[in-house]
């Protein structure tokens, strides 16, 4: 390709960050991350929400975090798809009131949280907020500092709450209950 005098572009860098992740293989999407750099490309919210996702798959929630977290310190706006990919990074570990959480806390990244959905379940909530992606406009902004910092005070609190669920859930595993309406796990 570069042979030829073409150059990739974000869109190849993404293609193949995704296929990295979705081998299973976030080094390799992370290292693809950093050439893009090298290379002048400035990354966006969907080079870091497939770091997110691809941690997701892993059950590594503590590492989607973090890609989020680098995305935050970069100045991206999160957008719907990667507090999406945060909070079911969370779900698919069984850390439901931390999924929970993470839509609750980020939720007004978006637009602002409906008060009737207060005490929904937790399917209800992840459904209405997907319901939201359609915005394109919204991930054309940039996040200010007071923004970043505020971003990362409320991922503190969710860390903790997650901290808090690790302690609670111990080395046994969680029985599969849970709790709908707060999302709280059951332990045997």
């Amino acid at each position: 390709m570069l042979g030829l005098g073409l150059h990739p572009t974000i869109h190849h860098y993404s293609t193949l960050m995704d296929g990295y992740a979705k081998m299973g293989d976030t080094g390799g999407a992370k290292q693809v991350l950093r050439d893009a750099l090298e290379a002048g490309i400035r990354p966006n919210a969907i080079m870091y929400t497939i770091l997110v996702n691809g941690h997701g798959r892993q059950g590594r929630p503590e590492e989607a975090m973090r890609a989020f977290r680098a995305m935050i310190r970069a100045g991206i706006v999160p957008d719907v798809p990667s507090i999406d990919a945060v909070a079911h990074a969370y779900f698919a570990v069984g850390a439901y009131s931390v999924a929970r959480r993470v839509l609750r806390e980020l939720w007004a990244q978006v637009q602002p949280f409906p008060p009737e959905l207060e005490h929904a379940t937790l399917r209800t909530l992840a459904l209405t907020f997907r319901s939201y992606s359609s915005n394109s406009e919204h991930g054309r902004r940039k996040l200010s500092k007071r923004q970043q910092r505020l971003l990362h005070w409320k991922m503190r609190a969710i860390k903790t709450e997650w901290m808090r669920f690790e302690q609670w859930t111990g080395s046994s595993p969680l029985s599969g209950e849970v709790d709908r309406h707060n999302g709280s796990p059951h332990k045997e």
